[in-house]
């Protein structure tokens, strides 16, 4: 159970450095809330 939840951690944390990444390079913040909306919250 500890594994799937490291996975599960791991893939949020990857999910989040490319939404900083994207915002770094100049993505506008509403665009990116936007996809992240279309995308399905999860």
């Amino acid at each position: 159970m500890n594994r799937m939840r490291e996975r599960v951690s791991a893939q949020l944390q990857q999910g989040k450095v490319g939404y900083i990444i994207l915002w770094a390079l100049g993505v506008p913040i509403p665009l990116l809330f936007l996809v992240f909306l279309l995308r399905g919250c999860d």
